[in-house]
C-alpha cells in the first residue's frame, strides 16, 4: 500500500511541476511576443516622428510657423507635464 501511495504522490508532484513549467514557458512566450510587436512597430513610429519633424522644419523654413511656437507646443504636450 505504501508503494501505491508513493506512486500517486509522485505522479501528482510530477503533474504540478509540469504544469508550473508550462505556465512559466507560456509567460516567457507572451513576453517575447510583446517584445517582437514593439520592435516591429519601432521603425514605423520613428518614421512618423521624423516625418513630423521634417514638416515642422519646412514650415519654419518657409516662414509659415515660428520656431518658438513649436517649442511652446512641444513643452505643453509633453507627457511629464501635468494638466
Amino acid at each position: 500500500m505504501d508503494n501505491e501511495r508513493e506512486a500517486l504522490e509522485s505522479t501528482a508532484l510530477n503533474r504540478s511541476e509540469r504544469d508550473a513549467l508550462i505556465f512559466r514557458q507560456l509567460e516567457a512566450r507572451r513576453t517575447v511576443q510583446r517584445r517582437i510587436v514593439h520592435l516591429k512597430n519601432l521603425p514605423k513610429d520613428r518614421e512618423q516622428s521624423l516625418s513630423h519633424d521634417i514638416d515642422q522644419y519646412r514650415e519654419i523654413r518657409d516662414r509659415q510657423r515660428d520656431v518658438f511656437d513649436i517649442r511652446n507646443r512641444t513643452r505643453d504636450n509633453s507627457p511629464d507635464r501635468e494638466r
